[in-house]
């Protein structure tokens, strides 16, 4: 039983550790989608069903991953640990406003209540500091749960220019046991928890436009990033933050309502020969056309070259849900030799001539920072 513990549990850290997922954020706060964790679960699955056979045992095995790494559950606990509610409308300081979770993990239901509350004017600095707390209410059918603390007290400093935190720091206090509901209360417990727990998280970059002109995001760095135009009309969405060995980027279209996803994480051999860039297209499409086999179509696509990176960009138009809007989905996706490199863009409707000279050009524009990281 040991054995087959730690080989479970190496599985699940060759599965998880180093891998990325993308969280995609409204302005408010609010966890829109989460990509990535998909092919992240099937790998363990994949692996743990070469050990575990029999399928009784596998079918239990898949239902407790998915409880606790499902893309739902690690949504939750991903708004509930690194996301803070934004209100809804204009606040001055002393006000506060509140969101509230339901999610359940191996038949444990909690609810969860954020409160945050604004501390003062923004600084010289152009931060904001925001403070409030988290109560968390547990139940399960059948028991009983004296929950004499569940709470966290949190802290914030929050950029205003980008409304991205710059640091968020927790603590709290989990001090609760359960019985059976019938069975007399001076029983052993079946569960008890007294556990003090504390997080923080600090970004270490935003996004910001070149002061000396205002179309050309630059980013500077160790990391190793890269340089893009962008016309008048595209806004900032989200952070430039590294994330578990990735760099994150949404930017949006004021009028058309496009966005541009942009990442740079750290290449891998095993990623690159599993994902070559010669089918990138046609895994898109499949993932598009999904199981209702929606007639995706492939406009073109084109693999190249530019200084240290080989790239691919290719351009598909995707039917709507149930008869829904199509939209059109451009990417350029490149391996160089210290960086991976995503650039999707998903817009509403059918590709017209302008949208797609303007994605040209921004596409065109990309440069990366190779050279430079190698020194």
């Amino acid at each position: 039983m040991l054995t087959m513990l730690e080989w479970a549990r190496d599985t699940l850290n060759r599965s998880i550790a180093g891998r990325s997922f993308i969280l995609v954020v409204s302005p408010h706060g609010e966890l829109l989608a989460v990509r990535g964790m998909e092919a992240i679960m099937d790998q363990y699955r994949s692996e743990m069903s070469r050990r575990v056979v029999p399928f009784d045992v596998r079918a239990r095995q898949d239902a407790m991953i998915e409880s606790f790494f499902g893309e739902d559950t690690i949504g939750k606990t991903m708004t509930l640990s690194l996301l803070l509610p934004y209100p809804a409308r204009p606040v001055r300081p002393g006000d506060s406003w509140s969101d509230r979770h339901e999610f359940e993990i191996a038949g444990l239901k909690m609810t969860l209540s954020r409160t945050l509350a604004l501390d003062a004017e923004p600084g010289e600095d152009g931060q904001v500091s925001l403070s409030g707390s988290v109560e968390m209410v547990p139940r399960k059918e059948g028991w009983v749960i004296d929950s004499r603390q569940a709470s966290w007290s949190m802290r914030s400093q929050v950029d205003a220019a980008t409304g991205m935190y710059s640091t968020l720091e927790a603590e709290g206090h989990i001090d609760l046991t359960a019985r059976e509901r019938g069975v007399p209360a001076d029983a052993p417990p079946l569960l008890e928890m007294d556990l003090r727990t504390t997080s923080s998280a600090t970004v270490t970059r935003l996004a910001r436009r070149d002061p000396n002109d205002k179309r050309l995001w630059v980013f500077h760095g160790g990391f190793g990033a890269y340089r893009l135009r962008l016309g008048s009309e595209w806004t900032t969405g989200a952070m430039d933050e590294q994330i578990a060995g990735m760099l994150f980027s949404v930017y949006r279209h004021a009028r058309s309502d496009a966005q541009l996803t942009a990442t740079v994480r750290l290449p891998s051999l095993e990623y690159e020969r599993e994902y070559p860039l010669k089918d990138s297209a046609a895994r898109m499409m499949a993932i598009f056309s999904g199981d209702a086999r929606r007639p995706v179509k492939l406009s073109w696509s084109k693999l190249f070259s530019a200084g240290p990176v080989r790239w691919v960009r290719f351009r598909v138009e995707v039917p709507g849900h149930n008869g829904g809007p199509q939209r059109t989905y451009w990417a350029q996706l490149g391996y160089g030799a210290h960086r991976y490199y995503s650039f999707e863009l998903m817009s509403p409707g059918a590709p017209s001539q302008e949208m797609d000279a303007e994605i040209s050009e921004i596409l065109d524009s990309i440069t990366t920072t190779e050279a430079a990281s190698q020194r």
